[in-house]
């Protein structure tokens, strides 16, 4: 738990950002679409309430409470993966610290838009295939990093 304190700060200014932009969105421009980029990608809210991606498939993970369940076990076991990480450490990489902040973000956001929406209030669609948030691209960014470290090892 100790270490999750030296980057709460990063984590904090993530998730705020995440559930600010939720916020003026829900309440300023739901039901607006906008094309960003001609037909390739738009905003377009949605309010997922299958609440994980297995929830498209599976009825298990659209239950309220099994998807906190497991959301709170994932942020239990980033953090004391991390603390293990951190007891072999004593200088981290940089690069684990920035897949670390992001993973942890994108967790916390999913823990609050299941609490608070009910759901998570998608935003960004790419017609006919995907419509996602930013806690999103946070979890898709830490993990094209950690691929392209894999790779790089």
């Amino acid at each position: 738990m100790k270490y999750l304190r030296r980057y709460i700060t990063a984590i904090g200014i993530f998730v705020v950002f995440d559930q600010l932009v939720k916020i003026i969105i829900y309440n300023f421009f739901y039901n607006v679409d906008i094309s960003i980029i001609g037909n390739i990608i738009r905003f377009h809210q949605v309010i997922n309430t299958n609440l994980r991606f297995g929830g498209n498939y599976f009825t298990l993970f659209r239950n309220f409470g099994f998807t906190v369940i497991i959301n709170v076990i994932i942020i239990i076991f980033l953090i004391r993966s991390y603390s293990f990480y951190r007891s072999k450490k004593d200088v981290p990489a940089k690069i684990v610290n920035l897949i670390y902040i992001l993973v942890m973000s994108g967790s916390f956001c999913s823990l609050l838009d299941k609490i608070v929406w009910n759901g998570s209030l998608d935003l960004i669609q790419i017609p006919r295939l995907y419509i996602f948030d930013i806690k999103d691209i946070y979890i898709s960014i830490a993990q094209c990093i950690f691929i392209s470290c894999c790779e790089t090892q």
